[in-house]
C-alpha cells in the first residue's frame, strides 16, 4: 500500500464583506483569506481495487474534551467526497485509507475541512501520479472556500468565496489563535445575519467591532480595496491592520458576548488589531512578534480557551 502525508493549514480572513444573499441561498461575499502555520496532517494509504473503498480514521488528541472533535467517518465526510470525486473523475478504483490527524477545530471559522479536503485532493493526485484533472471544479463542488486552500497563502476571494485572486507578496505576521468552547455553525450564523439586517438594516450599519488598539470604526466596502494594495505593496500590519474587518461579529458578538470580551481581551494584552475569522467562533489577534504571541497565549491560557500561536503561510 502506498502512503503519503499531506498538511491541511487553517485560515483567516483578514477582511470580510457578505454583499447580499442570491436567489439559490448562497451569499456573495468578498473577503481577504490567509493561510497559518496550523495544520491538520492527513496520512493517506492507498492501493489497486476492483471496487473503490474509502475509510477514515480521525485523531485529535490536541482538541480533546472538546465536543468538536466528533467529527463523521463516513461519506458525511468532506474528505470522504473529496476522495470520491476524484477516483471517479480519474475513472480509477482503489482501496484508500485516510487517517486525519486534526489540529484544526470546526465550527470555527478556520477552514478546516475545506483545507483538509483541498490536501486530499492535491496529495492523492500527486500519488497516483494522474494526469491533470480540473481540481479547481471538483474543490468547487466539494465547498465554496475548498479553492482557495489548492493554492493557500494571501488571495482576495469573491462570488461565494470561489473566484481566487493571489495576493503577492505575501504578508508576514504573527497571530495568536482563540477557540472558545461554543462552536457556530456557517448557515446558521448567516441566518443570524439575515435576520439581523432584515429587522433593523439602518441599526446594521451603526456599530462595528472590527476595531483597532484606537477604536477607531472603519466604514466598509472601499476598505477592502485599500488593504489590497498595501499588501501588494509589501506594507506591514501597521498600514493594512486598520482595514481589518469582519462583517459577521455585530450579530455574533449580539448572539455570543463571551466573543466581543475573547477578541477585547486580545487588544488589551497588546495585539496590533483583533477579528473573528469567518463565521466563527474563533478569533485571531495580530501581534508584533512570536514573543509577543507566546506572552499573550500564556495570560489566557487560564481560562477555557484553546490558543495556538501561528505565522502567516
Amino acid at each position: 500500500m502506498k502512503s503519503i502525508n499531506v498538511s491541511a493549514p487553517a485560515k483567516v480572513n483578514l477582511h470580510l464583506n457578505i454583499l447580499g444573499r442570491r436567489q439559490d441561498g448562497y451569499h456573495e461575499i468578498e473577503t481577504i483569506f490567509q493561510t497559518l502555520t496550523l495544520f491538520d496532517k492527513l496520512n493517506i494509504r492507498h492501493a489497486d481495487a476492483k471496487e473503490t473503498a474509502i475509510s477514515i480514521a480521525v485523531k485529535a488528541h490536541s482538541l480533546k474534551g472538546y465536543s468538536d472533535t466528533r467529527l463523521p467517518t463516513d461519506s458525511r465526510n468532506i474528505v470522504w467526497k473529496a476522495t470520491e470525486l476524484l477516483l471517479q473523475r480519474a475513472q480509477i478504483h482503489r482501496s484508500v485509507r485516510i487517517t486525519l490527524h486534526k489540529n484544526i477545530p470546526i465550527q470555527a471559522g478556520l477552514g478546516g475541512g475545506s483545507s483538509d479536503a483541498a490536501a486530499l485532493i492535491k496529495g492523492l493526485t500527486a500519488s497516483l501520479k494522474l494526469p491533470r484533472l480540473p481540481n479547481k471544479d471538483m474543490a468547487h463542488k466539494l465547498g465554496a472556500d475548498v479553492p482557495f486552500f489548492l493554492e493557500g497563502g494571501c488571495a482576495l476571494a469573491t462570488g461565494i468565496g470561489e473566484k481566487i485572486r493571489a495576493i503577492l507578496p505575501r504578508p508576514q505576521f504573527w497571530a495568536v489563535v482563540v477557540k472558545p468552547e461554543v462552536n457556530l455553525p456557517t448557515p446558521e450564523v448567516y441566518r443570524w445575519y439575515d435576520r439581523f439586517h432584515e429587522s433593523s438594516p439602518r441599526q446594521s450599519m451603526k456599530k462595528n467591532y472590527s476595531l483597532s488598539r484606537s477604536q477607531k470604526p472603519l466604514t466598509t466596502g472601499p476598505n477592502i480595496i485599500k488593504m489590497r494594495r498595501f499588501l501588494i505593496a509589501g506594507k506591514s500590519v501597521r498600514h493594512w491592520g486598520p482595514f481589518v474587518y469582519n462583517a459577521f461579529e455585530e450579530v455574533v458578538f449580539s448572539k455570543v458576548p463571551e466573543l466581543r470580551q475573547i477578541k477585547l481581551r486580545l487588544l488589551e494584552e497588546g495585539a496590533i488589531v483583533s477579528s473573528l475569522s469567518g463565521s466563527g467562533s474563533a478569533l485571531f489577534g495580530i501581534v508584533n512578534s512570536k514573543s509577543d504571541g507566546e506572552r499573550i497565549k500564556q495570560k489566557l491560557s487560564r481560562s477555557q480557551l484553546k490558543i495556538w500561536v501561528a505565522h502567516s503561510n
